[in-house]
């Protein structure tokens, strides 16, 4: 309960960040120079955009639904896969895995991300006295089912006819 309050309330305050920053932006624009100031830009660019899109019912409704959806479904795989392994771990371990490998994901460390997976999904256990060995083998199950039936169906598109890149789409 108090994670779930913890991340609510995170998201109210980066909303509400976001819907005042146009007034920030308009303070701080000017009084930095060099690379602050583009970075400062390129900030304002997506929170323009993200405004945009916002204020767009017809396109944030679907868009936050199918996030949920999404959400709810990895929480449900993690917990499935915690009895697959035999691990006694709840709703509160599932949100905290799915966190830590979604934020651990992000930078896109290397190919298949399988390092920082492993690292994250073990992470996320930690708290909850599950053994390292465990949480381990909860990481491989987890990535193999989230990974390779996208891997699979990739090559198997990629097999058929007029599939195949070409050197010149590179």
């Amino acid at each position: 309960p108090r994670l779930g309050g913890l991340l609510i309330g995170l998201i109210v305050l980066i909303f509400v960040f976001l819907m005042i920053w146009p007034v920030i932006y308009s303070r701080l624009r000017g009084n930095l120079k060099g690379w602050p100031d583009r970075l400062l830009e390129a900030f304002q660019r997506g929170v323009s955009i993200w405004l945009l899109w916002i204020r767009q019912p017809k396109k944030t409704i679907p868009a936050v639904a199918l996030t949920l959806v999404n959400w709810i479904l990895m929480l449900i795989t993690n917990l499935v896969i915690f009895r697959a392994v035999g691990l006694a771990a709840g709703g509160v371990a599932a949100a905290l895995v799915l966190a830590l490998v979604m934020i651990g994901l992000l930078p896109a460390w290397m190919p298949g991300n399988i390092a920082p997976f492993y690292f994250f999904a073990t992470l996320g256990l930690l708290p909850f006295n599950i053994p390292l060995d465990l949480g381990l083998a909860f990481a491989v199950v987890l990535h193999a089912i989230v990974t390779l039936p996208t891997l699979l169906i990739g090559g198997v598109i990629l097999l058929l006819p007029g599939r195949r890149p070409r050197l010149n789409d590179v």
